[in-house]
């Protein structure tokens, strides 16, 4: 593996693994009734972020391979918008667990999570940016 694939992993997974880590933690420390709520309201989530992810990811491949010469903007492109969806969809959620009543030391991992990844994004792009610039 390149050095900016592995720079790229480390960049977006490690958040992604430090806030998995922090939801599951603040999990554990709601009630039963709260942890209820969630499942109720967040049970078709994965179905519909995969609806909306599947096609941006098969278009995205699709474009790389048939259009190599448009690769960056291919690449701004996808990258801006997953960053939209991404922040949207957290915005989203965290309003819906504000509604459910949501403890305040849960909402603040929420926030902790969403500038944590968002941050490992931004930066992902950044080095996409210096590496293709930069070859």
């Amino acid at each position: 593996m390149s050095t900016p694939v592995i720079v790229t992993f480390l960049i977006v997974f490690i958040p992604v693994l430090i806030s998995r880590y922090l939801h599951e933690q603040a999990l554990k420390d709601l009630d039963p009734e709260m942890k209820l709520k969630l499942l109720d309201a967040f049970s078709n989530q994965r179905k519909y972020s995969g609806i909306v992810m599947l096609p941006l990811f098969i278009g995205y491949f699709l474009l790389l391979q048939f259009l190599p010469r448009y690769s960056i903007i291919t690449i701004s492109v996808f990258g801006v918008s997953f960053l939209i969806y991404f922040i949207a969809s957290r915005i989203m959620n965290y309003r819906k667990l504000q509604k459910l009543g949501a403890p305040d030391d849960y909402l603040k991992v929420q926030r902790v999570s969403i500038l944590m990844i968002t941050t490992g994004f931004v930066l992902v792009g950044v080095q996409i940016f210096y590496v293709l610039n930069f070859q």
